[in-house]
């Protein structure tokens, strides 16, 4: 009976200590928006939208969070249809766009892509 058991335990200790380590691996993914072939990332820095500011496109598709967004207007963490704004020209900060969530307003920064290889 010890024997069984051990023998149990040595099977289905590795397999569930692989799938946290699986688990926690694949959701440490920062929350990102494909628009126009750019990656942004999230910031969730509150903002205000101004009147100037341009729609540049909403989310069409949502991924799971442990995806990085392949197709454009996709997200892994805004749903469906939320808005997408450029920054008006004299607020404009390089490479920022502004998302909508629950009402309010938030700045996604550019991915720096020098770090992908």
């Amino acid at each position: 009976m010890k024997k069984k058991l051990t023998n149990i335990l040595f099977v289905i200790l590795p397999i569930l200590i692989g799938w946290f380590i699986y688990s926690n691996i694949r959701i440490n993914k920062p929350e990102m928006i494909k628009i126009n072939g750019t990656i942004y990332i999230m910031t969730n820095e509150p903002t205000s939208k101004e009147k100037d500011d341009t729609p540049i496109g909403i989310i069409e598709k949502k991924i799971p969070l442990y995806q990085i967004p392949s197709e454009n207007n996709t997200s892994n963490s805004l749903k469906e249809n939320t808005k997408l704004y450029s920054r008006s020209k004299r607020l404009s900060l390089p490479n920022n766009i502004i998302f909508e969530r629950d009402g309010q307003y938030f700045i996604a920064t550019e991915k720096d892509m020098s770090d992908e290889q």
